[in-house]
């Protein structure tokens, strides 16, 4: 990806809307210099990205969180054989989670055949309202198309206590045990279409949960410590959903996961190019919104095409 601001620059653009290239260039040192602070900061090492909010930017590094998000898709699509799998969050925990779907996925995913799709599931998301009318209307839904038995829902908290996600989480679990002791099965075997993304300690209330009950949560995957909300995309958080949809007719889920991190690899290493390299797309666009902040113009970013193209 890459980054043409020539237009910006352009004679055709009125005075007080054009951004004079050689003030633009001249902030060089400026941005140099965040970038040396940025360099720092990751050579003192993980606790120290973890303790500034900014371990996210490793998150193409932490292997054993990778792998665990591949297993736990593998058996959700194989051994679950899932037809369903609804997110549930708010915030970067939900807005990730369908960026990643709308960037990545046919725009009509759920339209498409399991065949189309290519073994993958339905995706959903929820959990980002207190509004309980669209949960319960996508529970009925699940359960009249007869998926409900089917579906996974990946409940997304790292204290476990973020109030609209758990009580979505209590809505689905009340709904899954009243639903599984009228066909005669334990309610406890909710837990087994669980799927928590949360702190892995006793701090979250999720963790606590699953250690009391006689049945597990189907997989327990981490929130990493240090990664923000709006940032946790590259986590567990919102690689899960990234692996669960796959299309195996074109990619298997460990090919898709580690493509994506190959590519979150090849952008930390544009982030320390030339500051002005087209590639290097962060500083520059930082500093196109501060000159126009100095100009007393707000910048909105609007993209007008979808990421996914159809092929042949």
């Amino acid at each position: 990806m890459e980054l043409d601001i020539s237009s910006l620059f352009s004679s055709s653009m009125e005075y007080g809307e054009r951004i004079e290239r050689d003030i633009f260039e001249a902030n060089r040192e400026l941005l140099e210099a965040v970038q040396n602070k940025f360099r720092r900061e990751q050579e003192e090492g993980y606790d120290t990205l973890a303790k500034n909010l900014r371990a996210w930017s490793k998150s193409h590094e932490r292997k054993e969180d990778i792998q665990a998000v591949i297993d736990v898709a593998n058996d959700i699509r194989e051994n679950f054989e899932a037809e369903a799998f609804v997110v549930v969050g708010i915030g970067g925990s939900d807005l990730g989670t369908r960026t990643i779907h709308q960037a990545l996925n046919p725009w009509y995913h759920n339209l498409m055949s399991r065949e189309e799709r290519g073994n993958a599931p339905m995706l959903f998301f929820t959990g980002d309202s207190f509004d309980p009318a669209p949960l319960y209307n996508l529970l009925q839904m699940l359960k009249s198309r007869g998926i409900l038995d089917r579906t996974i829902f990946n409940v997304i908290s790292k204290s476990g206590t973020t109030t609209e996600t758990v009580a979505a989480f209590l809505i689905i679990k009340d709904f899954l045990e009243k639903h599984l002791r009228k066909r005669g099965i334990g309610e406890e075997h909710y837990a087994e279409q669980i799927v928590a993304t949360t702190g892995l300690n006793r701090k979250s209330v999720l963790y606590t949960l699953n250690e009391k009950q006689r049945i597990k949560f189907r997989a327990m995957l981490p929130v990493p410590d240090g990664v923000g909300g709006r940032f946790s995309f590259a986590s567990p958080v919102g690689l899960l959903t990234l692996a669960v949809s796959a299309n195996d007719r074109k990619e298997s889920v460990e090919t898709r996961v580690k493509n994506a991190m190959q590519g979150l690899k090849d952008g930390e290493k544009d982030l320390y190019s030339d500051v002005f390299d087209r590639r290097n797309i962060a500083y520059q666009l930082a500093l196109i919104n501060k000159m126009y902040e100095e100009k007393g113009k707000n910048i909105i970013a609007v993209s007008y095409t979808h990421l996914t193209l159809p092929t042949n």
